[in-house]
């Protein structure tokens, strides 16, 4: 949605936070969300600005990242808000696919990272 481009979280917020704080090289996390008391202790929901701005009926999430050293460089979320996507988007050969194209581009991702953060 034209309005999650608003949000800014904060460190270890939502499910991208919470991926963030976990990941390594290549990460690819999968959360479930529709049931909130089934996430990790660690889990810190969205601050209430980007609540409204995020869409309230995400099911699931499955974050994909790829660091250099210690830099994030690139960073891809599937969501969805219907129950019966679940199982793709939990699929390790789409995971596999993903990754591949990440791998594939990430020259590119690293230079937009370079210039979006001018180092």
């Amino acid at each position: 949605m034209e309005k999650e481009l608003d949000a800014i979280f904060t460190f270890n917020e939502g499910v991208l936070g919470y991926t963030f704080l976990r990941a390594k090289k290549y990460h690819v996390e999968f959360l479930d969300v529709s049931t909130p008391q089934n996430l990790s202790a660690a889990y810190v929901p969205l601050s209430q600005d980007n609540r409204n701005l995020i869409e309230s009926n995400i099911k699931a999430v499955t974050v994909f990242t790829i660091y250099q050293g210690n830099s994030l460089i690139g960073l891809l979320a599937l969501d969805t808000t219907n129950s019966s996507d679940l199982p793709a988007i939990q699929k390790t050969d789409l995971h596999s696919e993903v990754i591949n194209w990440i791998r594939s581009r990430k020259q590119e991702l690293e230079m937009l990272w370079r210039m979006k953060n001018n180092v």
